[in-house]
């Protein structure tokens, strides 16, 4: 029985390639393209391997580790997955139920195409997808042990699955029948009404195993499941856990638009999705909650703006609208960013793009602004980047002629630590949330750094187009 196991589990090409490095032919080599396989496979008769099944060998214990970081995820990869989702949140039944997005044949249908990406990824960067996206998460390293359980798992689920089989699931989520229009105000009665709240809670937080639908530790708005059609599908074919399908599909949509009304982690590189075009009409790509925002186009809550103190008018100009953001975010504030808002903003027109005043207050302001609202774990764990931004601030600068202004900037910011550090202590002592709760909410990883630079260096290159443009039409006159 073992034996036979071994012999039907297609690992991307595990048994072809011992066999070949054995001395031995395939069998059975691949059949060229627009040639008919030989395969016969009977879906109607054809049955996942499950639990029971795993063999008690080396090849079994990485089966199973793969199965448990599916069901125990948060807890297995505290590092990569940082929400309250688990992988068999969404894929229910250890990735077996044909209704909840199974993860049965997904072995045989990588490499694959993905329209949304742009291009053609492996199995290992869609599981990676669901770190990214719906565990509002980190990649898991593509070699690490971790991946390698989980993609023999969903090996082990997808035997004598032939490659290229188009088997139940393989769209994911079952598409509803008809695209319907969700009202967010009738989901929310429904939320009461059909005893979501049983589960998820009131606050949509959920409880031990059962996941948040909303908030810092939900998906992300990248995920499949920000999708209001994807959603209702989910939530009509599986919801509720006592009676799936005793919704009706205007319900479904109703609790989908509600549900993703409310804010959740931001996506960093959604804008890159669907390169080609293409995209479905319900993908979100700019909503939801956001670390701070430009005091160029944001309101401020009055009560809550007097509560921190508003501005900080030692900053006098640049990261003061940072820095207060910081401090509401230390308050219990929440910042949100509306998608259909637009605000027409020059930004550094009168002290001017790169100048020596922008310069000398952007490269003290930022130190500042650090020193005087990261939370003390935070702060420590923190300080080398900091320090190395604060390098590459005065680095940058070189090339502009305003290594002085931004020399002249970090020696200030040193010169009034005594004055930021008394405010620290203020609003260190006042805070209302922790220091997780705060790092859930930054942007992590080196993009984060540059970034800013490619937004800056496209910034001036809109500019000197503009003004180009603009000589252009003065000499045709």
């Amino acid at each position: 029985m073992v034996a036979a196991l071994k012999t039907s589990l297609r690992l991307a090409g595990v048994v072809t390639l011992a066999a070949t490095a054995c001395g031995k032919t395939p069998d059975k080599p691949a059949s060229p393209v627009g040639v008919t396989s030989a395969v016969q496979f009977d879906e109607a008769a054809w049955k996942p391997l499950v639990e029971k099944d795993i063999p008690n060998d080396s090849l079994g214990a990485s089966i199973r580790r793969g199965l448990y970081l599916l069901r125990f995820t948060p807890e297995s990869l505290p590092k990569f997955a940082t929400s309250s989702l688990r992988c068999t949140s969404c894929h229910q039944n250890d990735g077996l139920k044909a209704s909840a997005a199974p993860l049965t044949g997904s072995q045989a249908r990588f490499p694959k195409y993905m329209p949304r990406s742009g291009g053609v990824i492996a199995l290992a960067d869609r599981v990676n997808y669901c770190f990214t996206r719906s565990l509002a998460g980190y990649a898991i390293p593509v070699g690490s042990r971790e991946m390698v359980d989980i993609l023999s798992y969903l090996a082990f689920i997808s035997h004598d699955v032939p490659v290229g089989a188009k088997i139940a699931g393989t769209n994911g989520l079952i598409s509803m029948k008809d695209t319907l229009a969700g009202n967010a105000a009738t989901g929310a009665q429904l939320f009461t009404a059909k005893l979501c709240i049983t589960c998820h809670g009131p606050e949509g937080k959920g409880n031990g195993p059962i996941p948040a639908l909303w908030g810092p530790t939900s998906y992300a708005i990248g995920a499949s499941m920000a999708r209001e059609e994807r959603a209702a599908s989910f939530i009509w074919h599986n919801m509720p856990q006592t009676a799936p399908g005793t919704l009706t599909p205007q319900e479904a949509f109703d609790l989908s638009a509600f549900i993703n009304s409310h804010p959740r982690p931001d996506s960093p590189g959604k804008e890159l999705d669907w390169p080609t075009g293409g995209a479905p009409a319900d993908v979100v790509r700019e909503t939801g909650e956001t670390f701070s925002v430009c005091a160029a186009a944001v309101l401020y809550r009055r009560n809550a703006f007097i509560a921190v103190g508003g501005f900080d008018e030692s900053f006098f100009c640049y990261y003061e609208d940072t820095d207060l953001a910081f401090r509401l975010r230390l308050d219990g504030q929440r910042c949100l960013y509306v998608a259909d808002a637009v605000a027409g903003h020059a930004g550094s027109v009168t002290a001017g793009l790169s100048s020596e005043f922008t310069v000398y207050h952007s490269a003290r302001n930022q130190t500042w602004t650090f020193v005087k609202n990261m939370p003390g774990p935070l702060l420590w764990l923190y300080l080398p980047q900091h320090l190395l931004l604060s390098a590459l601030v005065v680095l940058r600068a070189v090339p502009q002629r305003r290594a002085r202004p931004a020399l002249a900037g970090k020696r200030d910011a040193v010169r009034g630590l005594p004055r930021v550090l008394r405010k620290r202590r203020r609003i260190q002592a006042n805070r209302r949330v922790g220091a997780l709760e705060v790092r859930r909410t930054m942007s992590r990883g080196l993009s984060v750094y540059f970034l800013p630079l490619v937004l800056f260096a496209r910034a001036r290159r809109r500019r000197r187009d503009r003004s180009q443009a603009s000589e252009a039409a003065v000499s045709t006159l």
